[in-house]
């Protein structure tokens, strides 16, 4: 009797553990095919390149906090559950299928490119508001 309940149990818990684990699983596999961590780690370094004009952002102890709060390892998680919460398991299994296509390829070859140049112009853009906000007399 107690090995049917238990065989019970395990056909149902099984199942359920695939499912939990289905998108997430698909998640981790957007993250690998699109290299997620790649171009993540490509937009701190560009980030980084423009901490040079900023004496305050310059400091290495800025960039050290900055490369900590910053991390993959600490911002993967958070990620991983927006996309859970976001797309479907279709839609992730849809984004792969996009990715792993040549489109889809070059668009991932491309990227750290784009978000190189796209990080300056917003570095360029908070530096004009970080100067617009000083006061005065600091000028």
């Amino acid at each position: 009797m107690k090995f049917r309940g238990i065989l019970l149990l395990s056909a149902l818990l099984i199942p359920l553990s695939a499912y939990c684990g289905g998108k997430r699983e698909l998640v981790l596999e957007l993250l690998d095919v699109t290299q997620a961590q790649q171009n993540h780690e490509v937009l701190l370094s560009s980030y980084e390149e423009q901490f040079k004009s900023n004496p305050i952002m310059n400091a290495p102890e800025f960039r050290t906090y900055f490369r900590e709060a910053m991390s993959w390892e600490g911002l993967v998680e958070p990620t991983i559950d927006i996309y859970e919460k976001t797309y479907t398991e279709e839609e992730v299994q849809g984004l792969i299928n996009f990715y792993k296509s040549r489109i889809g390829s070059a668009y991932i070859k491309k990227m750290p490119e784009v978000n190189k140049q796209c990080s300056e112009i917003m570095m360029q853009r908070i530096e004009k508001a970080m100067h617009h906000i000083q006061p005065k007399n600091e000028l």
